[in-house]
């Protein structure tokens, strides 16, 4: 096998590992994207939900949050 060859495949093989990288980045970044904007979109309800809880208990709804989280056990 000719030394060209092999340069010219492994340069190839390079570029289209390059592209396909390239690839599953943006893929990864739509899926980021749209992870957020269902959080986003969910928040309101959940907020609203907490709300009611947290109105229902006498408390804030950050107390709430904190409860569900583990982050007071008071």
């Amino acid at each position: 096998m000719n030394i060209t060859r092999v340069v010219t495949v492994i340069v190839a093989v390079l570029y289209v590992l390059f592209w396909l990288a390239i690839f599953a980045g943006i893929v990864h970044l739509f899926v980021l994207i749209v992870k957020a904007l269902r959080k986003y979109v969910n928040s309101k309800e959940v907020r609203e939900e907490k709300k009611v809880v947290a109105e229902t208990l006498g408390v804030s709804r950050q107390s709430v949050s904190k409860w569900e989280n583990g982050g007071s056990h008071s």
